[in-house]
């Protein structure tokens, strides 16, 4: 279409499960080499935040590891930009933070700068009906612990919670319709509780959840939406104590718990997550999938820094993280 249209095409194909600083550091030399005039990312969450990172730094000074690590700061606008996400899930078209991770030292964090925002996205559904049945769990369990996440988190506030509610509501009927309807209809519904949990997170930060996600999925290489959607009710319970007003508001929005007081509905809202993803096949644990409990120290310790961890709405130290890590097994 866009040669088509009069314009000169150079296509990229780099991009791993897992954007890594060495794909966007190809990204980059080629963007240069070419003299691009804009960048596009199409394709899943890494796609996109490979594309975000890079759209910043072809034009940055330094390295990318002054970036990654924060010794320098994103301090004007990059080339543009344009997101086209071809999975309902990371919400990245909307946010303006790109997740990375350095394979040789292990570890998975942000780079994050107002200047990394897409110039557009082109949210289109239709590009998501290819998706195999796993990445289409994952994309959408990634999607909810975005909603739930900024829904509670520290950093919520009242337009964030319109957003992360609505997308909250939307993605478990339509994740299990999915598995019998095939049409755009619940593709289009998950594709816009993608985008909305992502204009959320963008704003009121995340949790626990991706504070951990983080450094397991580095440890384990396993697929981010997979980790997020067995921590996601593990966490719930967790924070149960500090967030069950909200809770029960899920709860609410979903169909579920309507009798009994507050503390009740809340507990129906971690019960209905528990048994959705029992319904789209995700495991209860890790277990079998590497997880040791030897590595709980250095998972902890890759926690421990993440702003998410810091937005939870109960303070999450050692030995939590330590206690939610054993759940995992």
């Amino acid at each position: 279409l866009l040669r088509r249209a009069g314009a000169c095409v150079e296509i990229l194909a780099a991009v791993d499960r897992e954007p890594t600083l060495e794909t966007v550091e190809a990204v980059v030399a080629a963007a240069r080499a070419e003299a691009v005039e804009v960048l596009i990312g199409f394709g899943g969450g890494s796609c996109l935040d490979a594309a975000k990172a890079a759209s910043g730094l072809v034009v940055a000074e330094g390295s990318l590891e002054d970036y990654f690590y924060g010794a320098r700061n994103l301090t004007r606008p990059g080339l543009p930009w344009v997101a086209v996400p071809t999975t309902a899930g990371t919400g990245a078209e909307v946010t303006p933070n790109a997740v990375l991770t350095d394979e040789k030292a292990r570890v998975k964090q942000s780079i994050r700068s107002d200047f990394l925002y897409a110039q557009a996205a082109v949210v289109d559904p239709e590009l998501t009906s290819g998706l195999p049945r796993a990445q289409t769990v994952y994309s959408a369990m990634d999607a909810l612990s975005h909603a739930v996440e900024a829904y509670v988190s520290k950093g919520a506030n009242d337009l964030t919670d319109l957003f992360a509610l609505e997308a909250a509501r939307l993605i478990p009927a339509n994740l299990l319709r999915l598995q019998e309807d095939e049409t755009l209809t619940p593709r289009t519904a998950l594709a816009r509780a993608s985008l909305l949990a992502g204009v959320a997170l963008a704003n009121a930060r995340l949790g626990a959840v991706h504070g951990l996600a983080h450094p397991l999925g580095v440890y384990y290489n396993l697929p981010h939406g997979l980790v997020c959607g067995v921590l996601l009710p593990l966490v719930m319970r967790f924070n149960l104590q500090v967030a069950y007003e909200k809770y029960a508001r899920l709860a609410e929005a979903w169909g579920v718990g309507p009798n009994g007081d507050v503390f009740d509905r809340a507990a129906a809202a971690v019960r209905h997550v528990m048994h959705l993803n029992k319904r789209v096949g995700l495991p209860s644990s890790l277990r079998g999938m590497g997880l040791r409990e030897e590595d709980f120290e250095g998972l902890v310790e890759g926690a421990l820094p993440s702003g998410s961890l810091a937005a939870n709405p109960r303070p999450a130290g050692r030995e939590e993280l330590l206690a939610l890590l054993r759940e995992l097994l």
